[in-house]
């Protein structure tokens, strides 16, 4: 495959390849799918967030109870 007599700055000889992975595919733009997904997540746990924090450790309606450190109880 390589070639002694080539030097380290000679281009390359060989013909392109039909399919080179630095060049940009050209027509329709896939969906930024690790975007969409991220955003879902997101907006779960905000749901989730939510939900807990209205059901909270209390009575509906009522206050939280009230929380003391372990050493004054």
């Amino acid at each position: 495959m390589s070639n002694p007599d080539r030097g380290a700055y000679t281009p390359p000889t060989d013909a392109p390849l039909s399919f080179d992975a630095r060049q940009p595919v050209r027509g329709a733009r896939p969906a930024p799918m690790m975007l969409i997904v991220s955003a879902l997540v997101l907006v779960v746990l905000v749901v989730a967030i939510v939900i807990f924090y209205r059901s909270g450790v209390h009575e509906a309606g009522g206050l939280p109870r009230p929380w003391a450190p372990r050493s004054a109880r």
